[in-house]
């Protein structure tokens, strides 16, 4: 459901599942197949930054429910949530004094895409950047075919049949993924991809 691949793949994987549980004949599955574009991965074509709609609201409930008690009068509850938030407030003042005292040493000394993201970024903005910057290095790229401006790209993880296809549109240095990651998600490692790609050609 949440794999990187393409649609193919997905369909591939579906048929095998329904042939292994005998599922064929199976209403509800063939229902949930009909709308498979509300909830597989691969077929998302909006951008989200890997957010679900009700992340935010999750991560706040989480927050206030570690210091609220059950029967709480309602001034006690506007201290207790005025508490709460000047608190999340010194944290965020807390990163980025950090931040600005302390720039990380970075992965590859003096590359100047590293060098911007350790000074713009909080530290822990940073270690999350640099980790999905070292993926990249666990992809090869292959050339299949030029149409124009457009190149097509074979992408796989290293030792890996799996991959997906890639078409750098270099005109306008655009990008489009068969798993549609970088147009939804937008993850770093799909950047840097790109930006791989932007120096090959």
């Amino acid at each position: 459901m949440y794999e990187d691949g393409s649609e193919a793949y997905f369909i591939e994987k579906w048929n095998e599942l329904l042939r292994e549980y005998k599922l064929e004949d199976n209403s509800w599955m063939q229902n949930l197949y009909s709308i498979r574009a509300k909830w597989a991965a691969v077929y998302r074509d909006s951008f989200t930054a890997d957010m679900n709609s009700t992340q935010r609201s999750e991560g706040m409930n989480n927050v206030f429910k570690k210091s609220f008690r059950r029967k709480l009068g309602l001034s006690e509850l506007l201290v207790e949530c005025e508490k709460v938030s000047d608190s999340l407030c010194q944290n965020e003042l807390d990163d980025d004094f950090k931040s600005r005292g302390k720039i990380p040493v970075t992965y590859i000394l003096n590359l100047p895409m590293l060098r911007t993201a350790a000074e713009s970024y909080t530290r822990r903005m940073y270690s999350k950047f640099e980790e999905e910057f070292k993926k990249q290095f666990t992809l090869s790229c292959n050339l299949v075919r030029t149409e124009g401006t457009n190149l097509t790209f074979m992408v796989t993880y290293m030792q890996s049949e799996r991959g997906a296809t890639v078409v750098f549109n270099t005109a306008d240095s655009t990008i489009a993924c068969s798993c549609r990651k970088f147009e939804s998600i937008g993850t770093w490692t799909h950047f840097n991809l790109q930006y791989r790609l932007y120096y090959i050609c």
